[in-house]
């Protein structure tokens, strides 16, 4: 199954120095606030370490669907500990991670904006937020 995974293949911005993912941790794109010049627009976040970057590597895993969905419900039970778990965050969160690599070749460098995703060689992600 194609995923995001951390890359190792060279500098990979983080916005915050301090936080730094380990290479090949699974990836996610970070949620998005309402403002347009905000990096959570542009940041992957780990699934395992919650830390972010800014580059995310096609990689293809074995791994089952039960699997994808028990490191969800870790993920989830981690970050909100007091929410009830629902199957409908887990189905999210699920495809959040999935949904990304099947549109690129594995090993392919990726950055996003917005919803935007591409391959960090290709120079022709506009800067609108369209």
């Amino acid at each position: 199954m194609k995923l995001l995974a951390a890359t190792d293949t060279g500098w990979s911005p983080a916005t915050d120095p301090n936080n730094h993912v380990l290479s090949g941790e699974l990836l996610m794109p970070a949620e998005q606030c309402d403002k347009p010049h905000c990096y959570c627009r542009r940041e992957f976040i780990s699934v395992t370490t919650y830390c972010r970057t800014m580059h995310a590597q096609v990689v293809d895993l074995e791994i089952t669907d039960e699997q994808l969905e028990d490191i969800a419900r870790a993920y989830i039970t981690e970050l909100y500990p007091d929410d009830p778990l629902e199957d409908d965050d887990v189905n999210d969160l699920v495809h959040a991670m999935i949904s990304p690599g099947p549109d690129f070749p594995v090993g392919t460098v990726i950055e996003r904006w917005g919803y935007e995703l591409r391959d960090i060689r290709d120079n022709t992600l506009s800067d609108d937020d369209d």
